[in-house]
């Protein structure tokens, strides 16, 4: 089977991140490629927590409408900000012209973002029901400290009555 790629759309507009944290300069950047019967979509300078567990990824379809979720996994937020370049592999598309909403949850507006993509699979790819195939994510490009942390009021006798303090 013949290889096809394609670069097929850039949604480069302004980003909240991209003011809110100048470091990371380029934020929010997406983009789909198209390579057979699996389309991978881009996620480049993602402003995301700097210790997250991971990210997940959901897809459903209905029709030509493609539908891509991406969610920050924490279990313990840090006191900081990364800019990290992620990618979700999406295989088994069936051939044909797709419109593809990408969401992530924007932690600066507090909203969910939604970025459309025109995506083309080629004809002659197999099909069948779309699958996350694999995630790619990136180390911590740059990162900042988000405001100070909890000024630590008094050290108790007690390990524990210690780290009480620190949240109180």
């Amino acid at each position: 089977m013949r290889a096809s790629w394609a670069i097929l759309a850039i949604a480069a507009l302004p980003s909240a991140a991209g003011a809110q944290y100048p470091w990371c300069e380029h934020a929010d950047q997406i983009y789909a490629t198209v390579a057979d019967s699996t389309i991978t979509v881009h996620h480049i300078a993602a402003a995301y927590n700097c210790c997250p567990d991971g990210f997940e990824y959901a897809v459903s379809q209905q029709g030509a409408q493609l539908d891509v979720t991406e969610t920050e996994i924490l279990s313990t937020p840090c006191l900081c900000v990364c800019c990290y370049d992620l990618a979700v592999e999406i295989e088994h598309m069936a051939p044909g012209a797709y419109t593809l909403a990408f969401r992530w949850y924007d932690y600066e507006t507090g909203q969910w973002q939604v970025r459309e993509l025109p995506v083309i699979v080629p004809g002659g790819s197999p099909g069948g029901a779309p699958a996350i195939a694999a995630v790619t994510v990136s180390d911590c490009i740059e990162q900042t400290a988000v405001g100070d942390p909890p000024p630590i009021h008094s050290v108790e006798a007690s390990t524990w009555g210690a780290i009480k303090s620190v949240y109180r």
